[in-house]
């Protein structure tokens, strides 16, 4: 017998009580002895299993999403291949079948593409928040579509920096006016999209020739992420908002801190940096540090008085005054740059709102046909901005001058 689980045990207690309920009445009738022949049955399933009714269920619904998850899996590498699958099972549906067509919405017209399966966005997604932390839903605030499709979206939010309870009369009306006694404006930022394109081409054998990648699927995925964070990441750090999403450089709010020496960050300037940001963002979970890499060389020459480096590593993660450092490849050179120097970032990343969609892939067959290859055409539409409630009073993410 399987060791029973807690809900388990909790559930068979329950049923238990309730067939004893029926079964103690003197004239049980054919309808209830049924009944408690079937709620007996039920615990028996439960006790051979070692799972409750509830568990059960869940298991079989994973086993259901993982088996759907397979056939579109083979569908999509049957796509890859120009052998587009026309029809497959549903699962749950039994005999019923569901036509897989390439998806209607995509932005060049009808039919023009293929949206990818979980485990594939899943993987795209990964290899760019490897690439680029802007990517990464542990640095940022990304919200995740699940189609080729980005609605407006609305950011609510509140000036969490000055919000404060009153303390009021027990007869006092619950709008009474008075000096510090106003709500809390509520702010928003409206989200809208930008498409992204990148291209990888392959011999129409790849699928065969996928032991050298170990998986084929695998190294398109990996080489979409990072193609696609490349150049999303661009414009995640200094789009302009308005021909681009905004870039968290173009959206940070100017602190007036500089180093007081070119080429090299002190403890001082540092601090002062640090203290230049509000203390409820400080105090955020995803409060950290953002820089390109020569800054990040800066920093780990910085000492402390003693000669002892500021930053410190804690379960892999370099630290700065408690908070994670993140290195940026999208930020841009400080001497390449001259004019886009403001690029040690600092504050609330929660406050970065990207949005996404998951990626649609277009075979091209006769692109480089020639060749006997296919372009694989990958697009995404991405949309992001630094959310500020306070319009800059109190703004959560704020950027220091690097000379």
């Amino acid at each position: 017998m399987s060791q029973l689980s807690e809900p388990a045990i909790l559930e068979i207690a329950r049923l238990q009580t309730e067939a004893d309920q029926l079964i103690s009445v003197r004239n049980l009738s054919q309808s209830d002895r049924k009944k408690a022949d079937l709620i007996i049955a039920k615990i028996s399933s439960i006790r051979s299993l070692g799972l409750s009714s509830d568990e059960i269920r869940r298991d079989a619904q994973s086993k259901k999403d993982a088996d759907t998850e397979r056939i579109k899996e083979r569908a999509f590498r049957a796509y890859l291949c120009g052998r587009p699958a026309k029809e497959i099972r549903d699962i749950e549906a039994g005999q019923q079948t569901i036509t897989y067509v390439p998806t209607q919405n995509a932005p060049f017209g009808v039919n023009t593409g293929y949206l990818v399966p979980t485990s594939f966005a899943n993987l795209v997604a990964e290899g760019q928040a490897q690439f680029d932390p802007l990517l990464n839903p542990n640095v940022v605030t990304l919200i995740q579509e699940k189609e080729f499709k980005l609605l407006p979206l609305q950011v609510p939010g509140w000036d969490l920096s000055t919000i404060a309870a009153q303390k009021v009369a027990e007869t006092a009306q619950q709008f009474d006016g008075g000096p510090g006694n106003a709500d809390p404006v509520f702010a928003g930022k409206l989200l809208n999209r930008w498409t992204y394109r990148t291209t990888l081409r392959a011999s129409y054998e790849w699928e065969e020739d996928e032991a050298a990648y170990g998986r084929a699927l695998n190294a398109m995925a990996r080489a979409y992420g990072i193609g696609f964070a490349r150049g999303i990441g661009k414009d995640l750090a200094t789009g302009n908002g308005t021909t681009a999403p905004q870039g968290v450089l173009t959206g940070a709010a100017l602190s007036g801190q500089i180093n007081a020496t070119a080429g090299k960050l002190v403890l001082t300037d540092l601090t002062n940096f640090y203290f230049a940001l509000n203390k409820i963002y400080r105090s955020s979970p995803k409060c950290a540090w953002l820089m390109n890499d020569t800054v990040h060389k800066y920093l780990r020459n910085a000492t402390d008085t003693s000669g002892r480096p500021l930053l410190s590593v804690e379960r892999d993660f370099e630290i700065l005054f408690g908070k994670r450092v993140y290195v940026c490849p999208s930020l841009p050179n400080p001497m390449a740059s001259p004019a886009l120097s403001n690029q040690l970032i600092f504050g609330d990343l929660s406050h970065y709102i990207v949005h996404a969609s998951a990626p649609l892939i277009r075979r091209l067959p006769q692109r480089y046909a020639d060749f006997y290859e296919a372009a694989y055409c990958g697009l995404l539409m991405v949309d992001a901005v630094v959310f500020d409630p306070t319009n800059g009073v109190t703004p959560p993410i704020i950027s220091a001058e690097i000379q």
